[in-house]
Parts: C-alpha cells; structure tokens; sequence
C-alpha cells in the first residue's frame, strides 16, 4: 500500500510539472510592470506685519505728535499770579 501511495504521488508530481511547463511555452519575455509617480508640490508663506504706531505720542511734557509725527499746536498752561505784599498786625 505504500508503494502504490509513492507511485501515485510521482504520477501526479510529473504531470502537475508537464501542465505548469506547456503553459510557459511561446513566451520570450516577461511582461514590464508600469510605474507610476506622484508629486507633492508644498508651498509655504510667510506674513510678516509691523505694529501700528500709536495714535498720539508725547516727546516732552509741552509736545505732542500727531499719528503723521508733526507737532500738534503748543498747549500752555496759565496760572493766576499773585503779587503783594502781607503785613503782620
């Protein structure tokens, strides 16, 4: 029983060899895979922005500028005087 297992087993060995090699026969040359490539553009920005000068800036205690940088009109501050003399009784 074992030897006809053996037998059997090389029948079909031999034929599974003769169907797989008659299906290779007229081709010369394998088949060239196709290859396709991808690109990613990557674009990047940058925003650079200045801060905004303030709206009235104070240079000395009697000037001020306008948003532009000029002066603004001189303003003056007046205080009463008092002259006279104090006497003791």
């Amino acid at each position: 029983m074992i030897a006809f297992t053996v037998v059997l087993v090389l029948a079909l060995g031999g034929l599974a060899a003769a169907i797989i090699s008659k299906g290779d026969s007229g081709k010369t040359s394998a088949t060239t895979p196709t290859v396709t490539a991808k690109t990613t553009t990557v674009q990047n920005t940058t925003t650079v922005t200045t801060p905004a000068a303030p709206a009235n800036v104070t240079v000395a205690p009697n000037v001020t500028l306008n948003s532009s940088g000029a002066p603004e009109p001189a303003q003056t501050t007046t205080a009463a005087k008092t002259t006279g003399t104090t006497s003791t009784p």
